[in-house]
């Protein structure tokens, strides 16, 4: 008896310029790696299924893709075609027989993954699926402040002295005036505080309109804004140059870019004035920051072993740019 041909559907398919990976198991393995800090956005499809017959027919990768035009600049999208892995699907709890009919949507976060249940695919938005990532977040990426003491020990605490919790020496700060700490912008901030978790310390402050710091105080005049500031100081701090209300399109890669500006906390040893140091001061900054200011004055103290050996080198350097200011 003659078998048949297996009916073909049209499927999903997208644009040859796609940033999307089509994933495989180690992909998969790497996204569920305990205490990840990578964010994954993956839709589960098939290059066969009837999505132009089923109950989300207006669901097209080109829909998808336009989707998540902006949002993969703050996480990783990614596909899976379930024609090609089968098995990978199946051990991710999707059957290729219902992919075929409905595509489905998910999130790998620390680890874990979390199906999308916000209805219809043909009625994704940039806004439900920041939303659907910032939802399974951790809640304490973003610490909130509220007083100027808050502030100034946060800071300390975070960015400032041998034991700062953000090896960078950065500290991020939302400054809020008109509640706009909501949406795609919350999905930006908190997304990037988890990327960068014991790198970089976010917190956000309703307002600061009341602060006697003054520039703490400057800044909410033209907020909403975000600033950074290095090594637990005020005085060390440099105003994130975009508008953060703008859309996600306008902002994302720029946010990105700036906060990576930081990276190793290099430019934050650069803002240091070690003519302005004392001995005691430098046996605060962390480990990591005695070395940059090395390399950013010319000096590898290749016999250096413990922290104080930088210190004694740093101190050095400090009074001979101490007696050039003096001359």
């Amino acid at each position: 008896r003659q078998q048949r041909p297996k009916r073909r559907g049209k499927g999903l398919s997208f644009s040859e310029s796609t940033a999307m990976e089509e994933w495989d198991e180690d992909s998969l393995a790497k996204a569920k790696e305990t205490g990840s800090k990578k964010v994954h956005l993956v839709l589960f499809y098939s290059s066969r299924g009837f999505y132009d017959e089923g109950r989300d027919k207006d669901f097209t990768g080109k829909l998808f893709e336009e989707a998540t035009s902006n949002v993969q600049f703050v996480v990783s999208v990614n596909k899976v075609d379930c024609e090609q892995q089968e098995a990978l699907c199946k051990a991710e709890g999707y059957k290729l027989s219902s992919v075929q009919k409905k595509a489905a949507l998910a999130l790998y976060i620390g680890g874990k993954k979390k199906a999308w249940k916000g209805g219809k695919l043909s009625q994704l938005t940039e806004k439900s699926l920041g939303n659907f990532v910032d939802a399974h977040l951790p809640t304490n990426v973003v610490k909130t402040l509220y007083s100027e003491a808050e502030a100034e020990s946060w800071l300390q605490r975070e960015c400032g002295g041998s034991k700062a919790k953000a090896g960078w020496g950065l500290c991020v700060l939302f400054v809020d005036e008109a509640n706009a700490f909501k949406d795609s912008l919350k999905f930006l901030y908190s997304t990037f505080a988890h990327k960068y978790q014991g790198k970089v310390s976010f917190a956000r402050v309703k307002s600061a309109r009341s602060f006697r710091t003054e520039s703490l105080a400057e800044i909410s005049k033209s907020a909403p804004a975000v600033v950074a500031f290095c090594n637990g100081q005020l005085s060390q701090a440099e105003v994130f140059p975009s508008d953060v209300t703008k859309p996600l399109s306008r902002i994302a890669s720029r946010f990105g870019t700036w906060i990576m500006s930081f990276y190793g906390g290099k430019k934050c040893a650069n803002m240091i004035d070690l003519g302005k140091l004392a001995a005691e001061d430098l046996r605060t900054l962390p480990l990591k920051t005695l070395k940059s200011l090395l390399q950013k004055n010319g000096r590898a103290c290749t016999n250096c072993i413990e922290k104080e050996d930088f210190v004694k080198e740093l101190e050095i350097i400090s009074k001979r740019v101490v007696d050039k200011t003096e001359l």
